[in-house]
């Protein structure tokens, strides 16, 4: 009798424990994740060393080649940069998921004024893999952020639009942000809350501008208050920001003819937009292959393979100065992906960097290239070839280009 009890005693604390051990494994505290990267002067563009990085109580300090490494938790992180002679600078990382590296370089101005915000960055979705908002140290009311032209001193804006979602962020004025919205869930309830909407920066006041649409891809004519924008299957014109005319479709695909994937208002007022084709190769597999095509503002003159080639996919078209596009050219096989810009009047191309994914922005003057690959936001000097990663998790961009 002695034993049997004792054996079920023995069963039962051993029961016990394997509860307590998967309790334990799935309350576990979540891996920290590496953040790391080289803090620079934004004058000379050298690496700076004995910059204090610090998060709350944790703090490294970068070495002789201003290289840092740090351990953060998963969340929405606001990290601070400290140097001898430099503004005390902020910045914003969006930590996915613990056990990883997420590279992060800091460009330090010399000034101590504050730095206009010139970059409009759609940071993607605030909300974990597992379904839960993220953590934050600051305000994560939106996936869309305003930093300067270093990525500095990131600033979550305040939408407050519930469950719909954001995209596409872009510069009306210098102080005003142009967004598309679509509802999660397509019920013809939801009209109102879809189209474009714009932010003023200064007053945090939200207006929609046009609805019944689920924008996803916006872009603005560079010389005039008129908007290009685009649905996954249409493309639309915007003729006045000022007044109430609403989007005038121009373009469609046919329900079963593939997807838009962006849109761009070109230099030689002509729209340039992304369509990403099914091509067969039997009866049960397809090959995704996107293309580029033109088309004039008033519908007419469609140009359907503006940049097309059988051995790449042509994505995200992207205006730079007053002839010339930029846009993403990728080998089928995953080879290369490559950013070329191209003149519009006599098709000229350069190759502007590899590996890249979408362009945001080219100072032709300061050499300057803004670019995404990887959803991390790179500035590279075209002089020297040097590159950095100035924000993480970023899946759109636009950059001011002049302030009014």
């Amino acid at each position: 009798m002695r034993k049997s009890n004792c054996r079920y005693w023995r069963l039962q604390v051993l029961g016990l424990g394997a509860a307590d051990l998967l309790l334990l494994a799935l309350t576990r505290t979540p891996q920290p994740e590496t953040v790391k990267g080289t803090v620079v002067d934004a004058g000379s563009m050298t690496p700076l060393s004995g910059v204090e990085v610090a998060w709350k109580s944790r703090k490294v300090i970068s070495d002789i080649r201003g290289r840092y490494e740090i351990q953060l938790p998963a969340g929405a992180r606001q990290v601070s940069f400290t140097a001898p002679n430099h503004p005390v600078i902020k910045k914003l990382l969006i930590l996915k998921q613990g056990g990883t590296r997420v590279n992060n370089d800091a460009l330090l101005p010399s000034s101590s004024g504050g730095m206009p915000k010139v970059l409009a960055l759609d940071r993607g979705s605030l909300v974990s893999q597992q379904g839960r908002k993220w953590e934050p140290d600051v305000s994560a009311d939106s996936p869309i952020s305003l930093a300067d032209e270093y990525g500095n001193e990131d600033q979550l804006l305040t939408l407050n639009m519930g469950s719909g979602r954001v995209h596409s962020p872009v510069w009306r004025n210098a102080s005003t942000i142009l967004f598309g919205r679509e509802a999660l869930v397509h019920h013809p309830g939801n009209s109102g809350y879809l189209g474009v909407f714009q932010f003023q920066y200064e007053s945090s006041r939200i207006q929609q501008v046009s609805s019944g649409i689920g924008i996803h891809f916006l872009s603005k004519s560079p010389q005039r208050d008129m908007l290009a924008g685009a649905d996954q299957k249409s493309l639309y014109v915007l003729e006045s920001l000022s007044s109430n005319a609403g989007l005038h479709r121009i373009f469609s695909l046919p329900a079963n003819k593939g997807f838009l994937l962006s849109v761009a208002w070109g230099p030689d007022d002509r729209i340039y937009f992304t369509v990403d084709d099914s091509v067969p190769l039997d009866d049960r597999h397809y090959l995704s292959k996107s293309r580029i095509a033109s088309i004039k503002i008033d519908g007419t003159d469609l140009q359907t393979d503006w940049a097309s080639e059988a051995r790449y996919s042509y994505r995200y078209p992207m205006a730079a100065g007053l002839e010339e596009m930029m846009f993403g050219r990728f080998a089928l096989d995953g080879s290369r992906q490559e950013l070329w810009i191209r003149n519009t009047r006599t098709g000229k191309m350069q190759l502007l960097a590899e590996p890249a994914l979408r362009a945001v922005y080219l100072n032709s003057v300061a050499k300057r290239l803004y670019y995404i690959y990887q959803q991390e936001l790179h500035l590279r000097d075209l002089h020297s070839g040097a590159d950095w990663v100035i924000v993480n998790s970023v899946r759109e961009a636009d950059y001011l280009r002049s302030v009014e």
